[in-house]
């Protein structure tokens, strides 16, 4: 929770503190980085069954510097650098949504298969389920294919 929520809250609050309007692209960015940092942050946390783990701190702290200069940064660009473009529905927009909505949900259900084997206590074990056939971390393979997407 603590280490997305930088994400969550600075990139929206950059863009929405911009005196530019951000127009329709900036809008569906907005939309795309709220609907994967709102289950990052706020759904998926919540669904670990996590007791007695322990982190390095260096690794949160981290995590948290990474998320905050990332949400600015893109944020800074959308709300300042290139703020209030419309969008031109094209081959691009359309490849690029069906990028980022497949890899969420490719994240999501990789995610929740491994929180599945978590749970049943099993001390090592992996999937052969969905991509976990051909990929040994779809969910990292679900989150690059977002981020192509978005980007």
């Amino acid at each position: 929770f603590w280490m997305e929520l930088p994400a969550l809250l600075i990139f929206p609050s950059i863009v929405l503190c911009s005196t530019e309007s951000i127009g329709s692209q900036g809008t569906l960015l907005v939309a795309l980085w709220l609907l994967h940092y709102s289950h990052r942050t706020l759904v998926f946390p919540f669904r670990l069954r996590t007791k007695n783990k322990k982190m390095p701190l260096s690794i949160a702290l981290g995590a948290v510097f990474f998320n905050s200069v990332n949400g600015f940064l893109i944020g800074y660009f959308v709300g300042y650098i290139h703020p209030g473009a419309a969008i031109e529905i094209s081959g691009m927009v359309v490849l690029g949504l069906a990028l980022f909505l497949l890899g969420m949900c490719v994240n999501i259900w990789s995610d929740y298969t491994l929180i599945g084997m978590r749970n049943r206590h099993v001390e090592y074990s992996f999937s052969t389920k969905g991509l976990f056939r051909w990929i040994s971390c779809p969910n990292h393979f679900g989150e690059i294919l977002e981020w192509a997407g978005f980007a």
